[in-house]
C-alpha cells in the first residue's frame, strides 16, 4: 500500500509539473488548430477573445451577417496575438477583440497587456489594412449599434 501511494503521488506530481510548463491547455491547442483550418474571407466579421467570446452564439445574434467565432476559453492578449495569423490572412471586414479579463486575473502587468493590445492592432493594420478593428470592453456594450 505504501509503495502504491508513493507511485500515485509521483505520477500526480509529474502531471502537475508538466501542466505548469505547458503554455496552452489541450482544449486551447485543439481550438487554435481547428481555427487554422477554417477559412476567413474578406466578407467575414470575426470575434476573437476568451470564454466570453467562445460562449456567445454570435451567428444567432447576427443571423444575416457572416460572423466567425474565434474565441477560446482561458485566452489572454498574448494568446490572441499568437493565433492572429490565421485570421488576418483572410483579411476580414471587421474584427471584434474581446480580451483582457484573463490577463488581469493572472496578474499580467498592465503595461504588458497594453503592449500586447498594441501589437494585435498593429498586426491587423499591417497585414489587413482594410479591416475595421473594434475593442470591446468587458461591460455591457450594445454591439448591435456597431454592426
Amino acid at each position: 500500500m505504501k509503495h502504491f501511494l508513493i507511485t500515485l503521488l509521483a505520477i500526480l506530481f509529474a502531471q502537475l509539473s508538466e501542466a505548469q510548463t505547458q503554455k496552452y491547455s489541450t482544449f486551447y491547442v485543439q481550438r487554435a488548430n481547428l481555427f487554422r483550418e477554417l477559412a476567413i474571407t474578406f466578407k467575414d466579421i470575426v470575434f476573437i477573445g476568451n470564454s466570453i467570446t467562445n460562449g456567445a452564439e454570435w451567428n444567432e445574434l447576427f443571423p444575416r451577417k457572416r460572423v466567425k467565432n474565434r474565441g477560446i476559453s482561458g485566452d489572454t492578449s498574448g494568446g490572441v496575438y499568437d493565433r492572429l495569423d490565421a485570421i488576418v490572412k483572410g483579411k476580414p471586414a471587421k474584427i471584434f477583440i474581446l480580451i483582457g479579463i484573463n490577463d488581469i486575473s493572472r496578474g499580467i502587468e498592465v503595461e504588458t497587456i497594453v503592449q500586447n493590445m498594441k501589437q494585435i492592432v498593429e498586426k491587423i493594420q499591417n497585414e489587413s489594412p482594410k479591416t475595421k478593428i473594434y475593442k470591446i470592453i468587458h461591460r455591457q456594450v450594445k454591439i448591435r449599434e456597431i454592426m
